[in-house]
């Protein structure tokens, strides 16, 4: 660029005669600038480019740290299902208590039971003893 520029202003001078020479090499050398000269280049300042670009970033540079993170919440995770509280377990001692549950409800009935036969025992008692009694005043 600076070549051409530097060939133009050479011609100018060695050709400064007349006004017209001068005006016309002057326009000669804009028009072999702008021929020459290369165009700017339109991806810097689009602005879908830069939003890309942006998204890009997020997915190489933040997106594998995220990555990373999320492994280490699973395998925490998956410590605390396995090691701390173990699904399967905790529903073995669920059934067991249920199971005991059943069985003490099941002994509180027989036992009910016994005392309501103690109690009818001791209703008739009470009543062989009123017979008794009926009969040794008379």
């Amino acid at each position: 660029m600076f070549v051409l520029t530097a060939l133009f202003a050479g011609l100018m001078l060695l050709s400064a005669r007349s006004r017209r020479r001068i005006i016309a090499i002057s326009l000669i050398g804009c028009l072999a600038m702008l021929v020459i000269a290369p165009a700017p280049a339109q991806g810097q300042l689009c602005l879908p480019c830069i939003i890309q670009a942006a998204l890009d970033t997020i997915n190489k540079v933040i997106g594998n740290w995220l990555s990373a993170v999320n492994g280490v919440l699973t395998n925490i995770r998956n410590f605390y299902q396995q090691v701390v509280w173990p699904l399967n377990l905790i529903n073995q001692a669920k059934a067991q208590i249920t199971s005991m549950i059943a069985h003490a409800v099941q002994s509180e009935e027989r036992a009910s039971g016994l005392f309501e036969g103690v109690n009818t025992l001791a209703n008739e008692n009470d009543s062989d003893s009123a017979e008794l009694q009926a009969l040794d005043d008379c």
